[in-house]
């Protein structure tokens, strides 16, 4: 997701900037998408860490199946370094959840030694891992402590307040498209202003890297001073 918020008479340098950013993002799932959202409009957090561990609500899940499916989907699979960015942004974005404590002297490695990393990093670095090779016990993936952050990090829980561009693709193959579908669903019946462009290229790579000249042109348009167009399209 796009969002864009910045003034368009600062467009030189920020462009720049953006453009920069955009081209990591390529790289940034859909999980840490979801949590970044709700980063940026973070919901106070629980006094006593037994929130993490409270069983969560098997009918409002459908979109923290995201998170999960970077957790536990992608082990041994060359997108297995989604699985390791996830925990990372969740351990930056929610440090009272206690990550490490789920993890093995193995992943609170992992962990420590990424905390300036990008998701390109974590792609070479853990490419065909194994998750639960860094977890304190089998099962990281659908802990209840990840489940209940999988559903609190839901990506239609955080509507966007400004117009947004979105792609994803049915090829993809780390992260299913329907959570992507869902969500924009939430958001446009919410009255957001979001460009969505569902495509069929295969892999999760390509299909990222192919959403990137229509994000750049949708950027443009937006420091150009040309307002988005309203609903969703």
């Amino acid at each position: 997701m796009i969002p864009a918020r910045l003034n368009p008479t600062s467009a030189g340098p920020i462009r720049r900037w953006c453009a920069a950013l955009l081209v990591t993002l390529t790289a940034v799932t859909a999980a840490v998408a979801a949590t970044g959202t709700a980063a940026a409009e973070r919901v106070p957090t629980p006094e006593h860490d037994s929130f993490y561990d409270a069983p969560p609500n098997p009918g409002s899940l459908a979109n923290g199946t995201v998170l999960i499916g970077a957790l536990g989907g992608t082990s041994g699979t060359y997108s297995a370094g989604l699985g390791l960015l996830a925990l990372s942004a969740l351990d930056r974005i929610v440090p009272e959840a206690n990550i490490p404590a789920l993890l093995n002297d193995r992943g609170r490695t992992a962990l420590a030694q990424n905390t300036r990393a990008c998701g390109h990093d974590f792609g070479g670095k853990y490419a065909f891992s194994h998750l639960d090779d860094y977890a304190a016990s089998p099962g990281l993936a659908t802990h209840p402590r990840i489940t209940a952050l999988a559903n609190r990090f839901r990506l239609d829980g955080n509507v966007p307040g400004a117009p947004s561009f979105v792609w994803h693709s049915t090829g993809d193959d780390a992260l299913p498209i329907a959570a992507t579908d869902a969500a924009v669903a939430a958001w446009c019946g919410a009255g957001a202003t979001v460009s969505y462009r569902r495509t069929s290229t295969p892999t999760h790579l390509v299909s990222a890297l192919s959403g990137v000249a229509d994000a750049l042109h949708f950027l443009d348009d937006r420091f150009a001073g040309v307002p988005a167009p309203a609903g969703c399209s």
